[in-house]
């Protein structure tokens, strides 16, 4: 009595459809976060990453200066301490050398004078310490669906907000 071995080729299930081609799966978008304050930038991080937000952060602005020219993804927002890193032309010019339209946000102790220096800097927002975090992450959120949109920023002012600490909104 002879038995036949089953069929060992494999096939492709009956009802399945395999397309050659990929699908583009929308990327989460890249925040970058400079500042020295561990607490912060862990604080940060957390509320980005739960907003489902992929983040970049830097200690400071050495950090950033090493890190930036070896990262292949396109940033949607850049978060700066301006206490380790003042924002000056020079620093805006190495942050929108690659991202040209790179949105700026500033985070600052409240300083007299710092709102008209940044928007002489065409910086797209302040925050002045201490803040909220969750309304940074709100606001980011409006500020990078807005962007990816229609590419229209508005503007972040404080002179909205200011009758309570860490106000930011889009002016």
């Amino acid at each position: 009595m002879s038995m036949k071995s089953p069929a060992t080729h494999a096939t492709r299930p009956t009802g399945a459809h395999f397309s050659p081609r990929r699908r583009e799966v929308p990327r989460s978008p890249v925040i970058l976060v400079v500042t020295d304050d561990s607490l912060l930038r862990w604080a940060v991080y957390e509320a980005f990453a739960a907003a489902h937000f992929r983040i970049l952060a830097c200690r400071d602005e050495a950090h950033a200066r090493e890190i930036l020219p070896k990262v292949e993804v396109d940033l949607s927002l850049a978060i700066v301490d301006a206490d380790i890193w003042p924002i000056t032309a020079r620093a805006r010019e190495f942050l929108r050398e690659r991202w040209p339209h790179l949105p700026i946000l500033v985070l600052s102790h409240p300083v007299e004078g710092l709102e008209d220096r940044l928007a002489d800097l065409d910086i797209d927002g302040l925050l002045t310490k201490p803040f909220d975090v969750p309304m940074l992450v709100e606001t980011v959120t409006d500020m990078v669906a807005a962007d990816q949109s229609s590419s229209a920023l508005g503007r972040l002012t404080m002179s909205d907000t200011h009758t309570r600490r860490g106000g930011c909104t889009r002016g």
